[in-house]
């Protein structure tokens, strides 16, 4: 029998209509088989579709590119929050909502404008140069790994001028590949490619900074610190690494514009 799905999409990292990266989030009593929860992302046509459930406490949370399940999304899950939030008029918690997920449990608060995502910061060791391919690295100044790639660049300039081969990040054991330099006027700027779960360039990556904070943080401090996404629509983020005696915390301020909710039948 046909089902019908309440769509909700949301332009996350961002407050004007054609910035930031989109998300479709659905929302249900309690998760159908991953099979549908797939078909249903495939169908949306976004980057990412966030499917959450009630929890005892907050919401479960999983999130679906097109073709395959990630392990995390930032976007998505602001995107979720400020759903949550703004349309669905959230009571179960005052101004946090907080999401179970197999990353572990993430929390969102609203406060005025924005939200504020915490994550878990991500473990870094150096990588060296000389170990990955120029088709990668491309003139890059120093690398770093841990679930993705960092490669550093001089200028801001490289950055935005870096040609990607998606042939050769596919073939990396990482989960993406970030490029990243310092910005002229502070903080840093950066790009995010993930061929293999299939988005070559996203535009908005709020998980980005869970590599990209403990990064930068020897240089630039814990924070406040702002970054700037050099994709074709861009994002904009305000970031504070939290350190903590169970492993760091990144939170990340930033806006989403509620775009509107549709109505999807799957056979």
């Amino acid at each position: 029998m046909p089902q019908l799905f309440a769509v909700h999409l949301v332009q996350a990292f961002s407050s004007a209509t054609c910035a930031g990266n989109p998300a479709a989030v659905v929302v249900f009593n309690e998760f159908p088989p991953t099979e549908l929860l797939q078909q249903l992302a495939a169908a949306t046509e976004q980057p990412v579709t966030v499917m959450l459930c009630p929890a005892q406490v907050g919401y479960h949370i999983r999130w679906f590119s097109s073709s395959t399940e990630i392990n995390l999304c930032g976007h998505g899950t602001l995107a979720a929050a400020a759903v949550l939030f703004n349309e669905l008029k959230n009571t179960r918690q005052s101004n946090e909502l907080a999401f179970s997920s197999p990353f572990g449990t993430i929390t969102v608060a609203k406060q005025q404008q924005h939200f504020c995502l915490t994550l878990n910061a991500f473990a870094l060791q150096a990588q060296a140069l000389d170990s990955l391919t120029t088709a990668i690295t491309q003139g890059a100044i120093a690398a770093a790994s841990g679930r993705d790639l960092i490669l550093e660049f001089a200028t801001v300039a490289e950055v935005a001028a870096y040609q990607p081969d998606f042939a050769a990040i596919c073939v990396l054991s990482w989960h993406a590949v970030i490029l990243t330099a310092a910005a002229t006027q502070g903080g840093y700027v950066f790009r995010y490619f993930a061929p293999k779960i299939g988005i070559n360039e996203d535009p908005a990556t709020g998980s980005a900074h869970c590599s990209l904070m403990p990064y930068w943080t020897s240089r630039l401090g814990h924070g406040p610190i702002g970054a700037r996404q050099l994709s074709a629509t861009g994002g904009e983020f305000v970031l504070q690494l939290l350190p903590q005696s169970t492993g760091d915390l990144v939170q990340i301020a930033a806006m989403a514009r509620y775009s509107g909710v549709s109505h999807l039948l799957l056979p």
